[in-house]
């Protein structure tokens, strides 16, 4: 049997010290209590068998060198020093080795005593009351063989009462202090089970000592002889205890089974569940199925943990699809968004050749893709083409949509047609097969480099910004036509813009005058001009950049809402 030969040196001789101190004190103040005894020598206690079930070994050689130097202070008789030497002795070594023979016998680890089941609880009683038996019988044989008392007789049975009294109220108190759990931030941390266990030995002492008052009150003044009346005093409170813990034994085991256990049990099923790293969900399940059949709260607690954990691990599986399945549509988005990004002109300055005219753009999309485009190629050396357009919705089947309008306008256009018949053509033909009623609005102007001369048509699309040489922005009138695959048939109208050296045309998408903030305010076609005007004078792409840094702060945290596109053409 394993004893306390683990500890370390200094450690056995600290609990020595410690013990024998405390021993030494409480034999010394309780001394007159004892007095009544025949045989002063031996005088009963809590403090050997709880350090010895607590501390080991080395705290009853600690306790019983207290008792030692204390008798020996007294001036008892060497032979009745001797005797209490040996008695303490093996009554604070027994109950430690009866308490470590059980954990071996039922193949268990061996581990301090602690008081927080019903089984320890009565373990613990049955191993007082046995050992008090022990003791009793062993000093009574000593008397006898001495010829200094008999083996039965009132000294004993005293004896016998007050070590089992003395150990459950004064030895539960101390065990239950002496194997307190702490945490980290040093708080004390007691189970359900503990804390009902608890009340109930707080209750059990209670009790043992009201009885002890009580009785101590009544019989007092009504019994002359000390002996007779400790005696009485021992047997009523060795009753009232034996008789309590026996109910209370028996009570907290039916709570153990019924109550604390299970709920214990689902407790760190709930503490696994959280860290899954410790157990599967298999092995959790199965736990809350052996506690199902508890008929109780309990088993009906269980069985909805049981159901939880089941449709816990099947929306982790399907949340895991799903989250699989998003990331591949995102990661194909994002090279959608690349894609489209690639369809878009976007080097500047996009004709480093040429001086007689400027021209920046830009398309942020409200989601990974989007509807707007922009385009501007040239048709001849003479001719330059520009194009900004809006997709109905937003998203893939805009961007979809997006493609095949910036396609057709594109050839079209390259093929020397002008804006009008590009657009009827393109109408026609994006009317064909649209079943979703999807449309377009779009601008689109040509312009005769070497005159100035700009042909262009708007179908249904926000009309531009002008600035002419010695002036300021204003919103170019002209009359709108229908939107693109808005109906068949259509026959487009165009205008004419005369262009002078210094004068810049700004083309937008309605995502710039429609972004809105948390008021529900449109940002708005009289704001965007005061913008544009207040920044006229820049560079191009400080004058996109600017219109777009004030609808960011118009809108604040906002989400945006729709394709903001912004195209800008200097002729020089």
């Amino acid at each position: 049997m394993k004893l306390s030969a683990s500890l370390e040196k200094p450690k056995k001789i600290h609990i020595m010290l410690l013990t024998m101190v405390i021993s030494f004190a409480e034999t010394m103040v309780f001394r007159e209590f004892f007095n009544v005894m025949t045989v002063a020598g031996i005088r009963p206690g809590a403090l050997p068998p709880v350090f010895g079930l607590m501390l080991g070994p080395y705290g009853v050689l600690g306790s019983v060198a207290g008792n030692l130097i204390a008798d020996a202070i007294s001036g008892y008789a060497l032979l009745m020093i001797l005797l209490g030497f040996v008695a303490k002795l093996a009554y604070g070594i027994l109950p430690y080795f009866m308490w470590n023979a059980f954990d071996e016998l039922m193949g268990r680890s061996l581990k301090p005593i602690r008081l927080n089941r019903a089984e320890n609880v009565a373990r613990y009683v049955v191993i007082v009351l046995i050992n008090a038996v022990i003791i009793a019988a062993f000093v009574g044989s000593m008397m006898q063989s001495m010829g200094i008392g008999l083996f039965v007789s009132n000294s004993t049975l005293m004896l016998l009462l007050n070590n089992f009294v003395f150990c459950v109220v004064l030895g539960t108190p101390i065990i239950i202090f002496m194997s307190l759990k702490k945490n980290r931030a040093s708080k004390i941390i007691f189970s359900m089970n503990e804390r009902l266990v608890l009340i109930f030995l707080i209750v059990g002492v209670i009790s043992g000592i009201l009885i002890g008052i009580f009785v101590v009150a009544e019989l007092t003044y009504s019994i002359s002889d000390p002996v007779t009346m400790w005696m009485r005093i021992y047997m009523y409170i060795a009753i009232n205890l034996f008789s309590f813990y026996v109910v209370a034994v028996i009570f907290l085991r039916y709570c153990e089974i019924k109550i604390t256990d299970p709920v214990e049990s689902i407790t760190q099923i709930a503490r696994d569940l959280i860290n899954k790293e410790k157990e599967d969900s298999k092995i959790m399940i199965e736990k809350c199925q052996r506690l199902t059949g508890n008929k109780s709260e309990a088993g009906i607690l269980a069985e909805a943990f049981r159901t939880m954990i089941v449709d816990l691990d099947t929306y982790i599986y399907n949340l895991t699809s799903v989250t699989a399945e998003n990331e591949r549509i995102s990661t194909e988005l994002n090279i959608a968004k690349q894609i489209q990004s690639d369809m878009l002109p976007n080097i500047f300055p996009a004709f480093p050749g040429r001086d007689e005219f400027e021209i920046y753009a830009t398309m942020q999309p409200a989601k990974e893709v989007g509807g707007d485009f922009y385009d501007f190629f040239m048709i001849d050396d003479n001719h330059l083409g520009i194009v900004i357009a809006d997709v109905s919705g937003k998203g893939i089947p805009a961007a979809l949509f997006m493609v095949i309008a910036k396609t057709l306008i594109g050839n079209l256009a390259r093929s020397n047609n002008e804006p009008k018949d590009v657009f009827t053509k393109v109408n026609s033909l994006l009317c064909d097969g649209n079943e979703n009623a999807m449309f377009v609005t779009a601008w689109m102007g040509v312009l005769e480099i070497n005159t100035g001369k700009m042909i262009y048509v708007n179908a249904g699309h926000e009309p531009p910004l002008v600035k002419r040489a010695d002036g300021l922005f204003e919103y170019l009138a002209t009359n709108k036509n229908m939107m693109l695959a808005g109906m068949d048939g259509i026959k487009y109208k165009q205008s004419e813009l005369q262009m002078c050296t210094g004068d810049v045309l700004y083309l937008y998408t309605d995502g710039v005058t429609d972004a809105n903030n948390k008021f529900g305010t449109l940002y708005g076609k009289e704001r965007l001009k005061n913008t544009v005007n207040s920044i006229a004078d820049q560079k191009l792409d400080n004058i996109v950049a600017g219109i777009r840094s004030d609808v960011d702060m118009f809108a604040c945290e906002e989400p945006q809402f729709d394709d903001i596109t912004m195209l800008i053409l200097a002729f020089k």
